[in-house]
């Protein structure tokens, strides 16, 4: 049943940006009230010093490395940041903690998830987050230092738009991080984007072989909540777009190439 469709999900991208924000909302209303903080891919490199994070929680070990790693590329002391794409919260948190911006909006199109974070995370000053749509930025022009985007773009539709929405409501001096996974040609039409929008990548990096270490770090913790809360017909869906080790859409992708996984450090265009 899955292989069938795993070979039209390659066919289709729109179906696999459906899947996808379908899986998002579905774990979301799994998550307890303190569990799930994350829902990325995460990212491990043994060749960078290791965070001392009060967690034991792997999910959350490499979750929070993936926003480090692409959160230290600019400085964020006492800007005004957006987190696009938040989820329920925890990397928004994380970097507002840890890199000192004087503000951060965390923006998610999940009410669910909003409502989460805006309990879980409300005694930090400074940090707020609301409802909205990455693909109508609702922010006035030039308004933030920094705008960041992780694992979230391969679910827009209409992805132009967001970058006409970064562009419009970025400082000219901003910085925009993205990361995320696609396909060659769909990195190619992103970079497209991005030019026709008046934005340009000044910096990029292939971290797919750290993204993969992450997975395989979590392979156990992984299949224990398969077991545990996942629905049995859903577990071929579940292992396929969490990226379970020997699954084709992700693993399987990032491991031939089929897939890449960018991190991507983007700016005005001069």
């Amino acid at each position: 049943m899955i292989e069938p469709l795993i070979k039209l999900v390659d066919r289709v991208p729109a179906l696999y940006k459906f899947l996808n924000r379908s899986w998002y909302n579905y774990v979301d209303r799994l998550g307890e009230s303190e569990q799930v903080q994350f829902m990325n891919l995460g990212y491990l490199n043994p060749e960078e010093p290791g965070l001392m994070l009060d967690t034991d929680d792997p999910y959350h070990q490499v979750s929070i490395q993936l926003y480090h790693h692409v959160a230290r590329a600019t400085d964020w002391t006492g800007k005004t940041a957006l987190e696009v794409g938040c989820g329920r919260g925890g990397g928004a948190a994380y970097v507002f903690r840890t890199f000192g911006p004087a503000r951060m909006i965390g923006l998610d199109q999940a009410k669910r998830s909003i409502a989460f974070c805006q309990h879980r995370y409300a005694d930090l000053d400074g940090l707020s987050f609301q409802h909205g749509d990455a693909e109508n930025l609702s922010f006035p022009e030039d308004h933030f230092d920094v705008i960041l985007n992780v694992e979230s773009s391969h679910a827009y539709p209409l992805i132009e738009r967001f970058y006409d929405g970064v562009a419009r409501t970025l400082k000219p001096d901003g910085v925009f991080l993205c990361t995320d996974f696609g396909t060659e040609e769909e990195w190619d039409y992103r970079r497209r984007l991005l030019a026709e929008s008046g934005l340009a990548v000044v910096a990029a990096e292939d971290i797919g072989p750290h993204v993969i270490r992450a997975l395989d770090a979590l392979h156990e913790a992984k299949q224990h909540y398969l077991a545990e809360r996942v629905p049995k017909p859903l577990h071929g869906l579940f292992a396929e777009l969490s990226g379970l080790r020997g699954s084709t859409l992700l693993y399987g992708s990032f491991l031939d190439g089929t897939r890449q996984y960018l991190n991507w450090v983007v700016r005005h265009a001069k």
